[in-house]
């Protein structure tokens, strides 16, 4: 069923249109689980739109500017927001200054939303063929090789759907209380699982077997790990300060 629906897709030339309605779902997605969120966090719904319009379109922004340096200025564009994950708390920090917050108010409320969009975004490159695993004999249909692939696309859709529940049982049994840890949690969750999930798509490798996007997900594992280090460090700090 989904392949004569790929299919279909394909014949009407509808491959574009199809892919870019995942990603504007997912921004739709995003907008409405932070309304959601917002409450939890006694964030009013128009708030919880503005950070929204403030952080999305900046990190969709980056993506495209981010692409357009590591091609050597050559290509303005590239559609993987994965690499820009660590730099959102960049654009949450102007959120919260635009909306007067405090910022790790703003990034604990903001880390379940990258996964968010990769859970909606992701699905569209079913249709469009691109993100794909290796060829397999059972798999989903891809239109570009026209034959079945390992289901890479779906099961990471999945991975960010359990790391978007992790985050938010995680604050649920905290009583929704900011301690600033969640985006790096969600960016060593990302980060370490990413990686993994890269040596199950059929994608140019650079070094040791590992494609670029590989090292983007280490990079984003460390930042997290760093960012957990030095909060762990602080909070230390202040309780022997207080003792």
């Amino acid at each position: 069923m989904l392949e004569s629906l790929i299919t279909a897709v394909q014949r009407a030339g509808l491959t574009d249109p199809v892919y870019y309605a995942f990603h504007v779902a997912g921004f739709v997605a995003v907008v409405l689980f932070n309304m959601w969120l917002g409450g939890k966090y006694g964030i009013s719904r128009l708030r919880t739109i503005l950070i929204a319009l403030i952080v999305y379109p900046l990190t969709y922004l980056w993506m495209l500017i981010q692409f357009w340096i590591e091609s050597g200025f050559e290509v303005f564009g590239g559609q993987n927001i994965v690499r820009s994950f660590i730099y959102i708390p960049v654009f949450c920090l102007l959120a919260a200054r635009v909306l007067k917050y405090d910022r790790s108010l703003i990034c604990d409320f903001v880390a379940p939303s990258p996964c968010v969009v990769q859970c909606v975004s992701h699905l569209g490159c079913v249709f469009a063929g691109c993100c794909h695993g290796y060829p397999a004999a059972h798999g989903i249909y891809n239109p570009k090789l026209l034959s079945t692939v390992f289901p890479s696309q779906p099961l990471e859709s999945l991975v960010a759907l359990l790391i978007v529940l992790v985050l938010v049982y995680r604050t649920h049994r905290q009583n929704w209380q900011v301690d600033g840890r969640s985006f790096p949690i969600m960016l060593v969750l990302f980060g370490s699982t990413r990686f993994l999930l890269e040596f199950l798509r059929d994608n140019d490798k650079v070094l040791w077997g590992c494609s670029a996007l590989s090292f983007h997900a280490l990079l984003m594992c460390a930042v997290g790990l760093v960012w957990l280090a030095v909060l762990a460090l602080r909070e230390k700090r202040v309780q022997s300060q207080n003792a």
